[in-house]
């Protein structure tokens, strides 16, 4: 047994450092095929894969050069063969990492003082390793173009982690200052004032918008370029909030969606790859050198070494370094020919009319609006204006899957496809907005929305153990909380519990009222429930901060992400500051009161935005969502919904 496990530690000694290179490698190939995938799916196991790779990819080639600097670990340094120690610079090359992912989160971008240390040091390192360990001139040649690329490589990480980095990134957006006219030395004019010094201050208006309407990837660009400054939480003025109202207006709801898709691929890029420098002018230069120097390197490798001078396996692992550097060099270029950022290149240079691929006071109120129009604000506010929005979120989830079961149980759901439709856009909302509270809860205004839903769930839970007959038949059990006599609710429940398992049902028991009492039919109560979580949604994108909706980027983004995005095109954002001069000339602002939480809101945006909503994000987005949401079933039969939206 002692012989066995001795002579795997010997042929470990002896391939240590070739599996290690040939590992090292194999992540650099994992990293850029599937570093940019995760922006456009939601699949657990690429998550798991590019994670790991990520995480295990700089740590595999820094170990790898420290076994290559250390040598023997006894008295005598170990002779590392030549042809090994020219791996060094291809180690360092892999440290630079691949363009298509730079950082795994948004906190690795803080690190970048981290990473510039590690710069310095590896490349002492590999220089070090390779002067100590190679005597032969023609590899001392070879390796210098590698060594070229490698800190290329190195430096661009470095670089983008920098400029990503919140104070980094925030700096970078801010104009030169401006001190304004000169008033000492236009007083001490004679006449008190020097018309020639005002005359010459010009207003600069911000540069506008000067493309095709129909090109709407130059529009998606033009617009991530408004994104950044409130990614930054830096304030936008008039004519810009004016411009990008004017793009989202006139366009369909697909159309808008899939300009805010385009907008947030170029902020996911800014991110988390390197193409803040890969799409500039000095990023093609150094990409240029990188390229032929690798090549170059394979050429001279080809031609001048004897294969015969050395181990077969160690020239068949250089030829896979050598040749794998070129070959992720052709498909990082291979990429960059099939990016957003160059095809705005060339719709600026070449042709007209880009297409987006598949990407990925004036606040919101939290459903009010919806029950001030509909007549109902004083029957159901007590639901919306007077709880916090985790509180108000539970209460109409519960409510919407009461009436839900409710309705099917008269018969009166399964008869009309209109009324199917309605319901499935409320529940999907309905089970959305649930998925962030319980597995997104940053993404949400501040609140005990957790304490309040476990509390939910605990007497829930002891409801039904109180009604074994129930079984686990949904709609019977739906049934059986309707019925609850919620009359006497507040002298019973008062502030002990943090429960609303029983406030949703005396909510969804004034939903149902609204048919016999008010006189309203079933399709004006579903419409009406649409809207308050449309609403909701609504309410709760712009309330997020922008560090969540970037975070929620490296899993494929998030509805919510894009709803934000859309609302502040819609002006919906207070990042807008408007002058007194402009305000008459562009807001007619009907004012709502409200208490606490709800701010004056247009009323002519939310149907606006309503009507971007629904068609296109029930069809299209809503799947991908679920399928990471504990349930899958919420994610089933939503064809109903894009036909009852068409």
């Amino acid at each position: 047994m002692w012989v066995f496990l001795r002579s795997l530690i010997e042929l470990w000694k002896g391939w240590e450092i070739r599996a290690l290179v040939l590992l090292s490698l194999k992540l650099q190939i994992i990293l850029i095929v599937l570093g940019s995938r995760r922006k456009v799916t939601t699949n657990i196991l690429v998550k798991i894969i590019v994670w790991s790779a990520y995480m295990s990819a700089d740590w595999v080639a820094t170990v790898t050069l420290g076994i290559l600097a250390r040598g023997d670990p006894g008295n005598s340094p170990k002779i590392i063969h030549p042809l090994q120690s020219f791996w060094a610079p291809f180690l360092l090359l892999h440290l630079g990492g691949p363009d298509t992912i730079t950082a795994y989160s948004l906190e690795d971008n803080q690190l970048w003082l981290r990473h510039l240390l590690g710069l310095v040091v590896e490349i002492g390192v590999a220089f070090y390793v390779f002067l100590r360990s190679s005597d032969d001139t023609v590899l001392t040649l070879i390796a210098i173009p590698v060594i070229i690329a490698a800190i290329i490589k190195y430096g661009e990480r470095t670089w983008v982690l920098r400029s990503a980095s919140s104070k980094n990134f925030r700096d970078s957006l801010l104009s030169d200052p401006d001190p304004g006219p000169d008033y000492m030395e236009s007083s001490s004019s004679a006449s008190g004032v020097d018309e020639d010094l005002v005359s010459s201050t010009k207003t600069v208006l911000p540069q506008r918008y000067t493309g095709s309407r129909h090109d709407h990837l130059s529009q998606a660009y033009y617009l991530f370029n408004r994104l950044k400054y409130l990614f930054a939480d830096l304030i936008l003025g008039y004519y810009e909030r004016k411009d990008c109202n004017s793009m989202i207006n006139d366009k369909s709801s697909e159309e808008a969606f899939s300009l805010v898709e385009g907008e947030l691929g170029f902020l996911y890029d800014m991110l988390y790859t390197k193409a803040t420098i890969v799409y500039s002018r000095w990023g093609f230069l150094l990409r240029c050198i990188s390229f032929f120097s690798s090549i170059f390197a394979w050429i001279i490798f080809a031609i001048f070494i004897d294969e015969h001078a050395y181990s077969m396996v160690d020239i068949s692992i250089t030829y896979s370094l050598l040749i794998g550097a070129v070959a992720l060099e052709v498909y990082a270029l291979f990429l960059i020919i099939l990016s957003d950022w160059t095809k705005v290149w060339l719709v600026d240079l070449l042709i007209q009319g880009g297409s987006i691929g598949k990407r990925w006071s004036r606040t919101t109120s939290k459903g009010d609006y919806v029950l001030y129009k509909r007549k109902c604000l004083d029957l159901l506010k007590w639901s919306t204006t007077d709880v916090e929005f985790d509180h108000s979120l539970l209460l109409w989830h519960i409510a919407t899957q009461l009436c839900y079961y409710q309705d099917i149980k008269d018969n009166i759901i399964n008869g009309s496809s209109t009324l199917h439709g309605y319901t499935k856009i409320s529940l999907s909302l309905s089970d959305y907005m649930l998925y962030l509270l319980v597995m997104c809860p940053d993404m949400l205004p501040k609140g005990i929305g957790e304490i309040r839903y476990r509390d939910t769930c605990a007497e829930a839970i002891r409801f039904f153990k109180q009604r074994k007959k129930i079984g686990s038949k949904v709609d019977e059990a739906c049934q059986e909380l309707h019925e609850v006599d919620t009359g006497s609710l507040e002298n019973v429940k008062r502030d002990q519990t943090k429960s609303v398992l029983l406030y949703g049902c005396k909510l969804a028991q004034q939903l149902q009222s609204l048919l016999n009492q008010h006189g309203w039919d079933y399709k004006k109560k579903w419409e009406m429930m649409n809207e308050v979580w449309v609403e909701l949604l609504a309410y709760a994108a712009v309330h997020c901060g922008w560090k969540e909706h970037g975070q929620q980027l490296m899993n494929g983004g998030e509805l919510l992400t894009h709803v934000c995005v859309l609302a502040t095109h819609f002006g919906l954002s207070s990042q807008f500051q408007i002058e007194k001069e402009y305000f008459k000339e562009y807001l007619h602002i009907r004012e709502v009161s409200s208490i606490n939480w709800q701010c004056d809101c247009d009323p002519c945006l939310l149907p606006l935005l309503y009507l971007c909503l629904a068609p296109y994000w029930c069809m299209q987005r809503v799947k991908n969502i679920f399928s990471r949401s504990p349930n899958d079933i919420y994610a089933t039969n939503l064809e109903s919904i894009f036909s009852f939206s068409q």
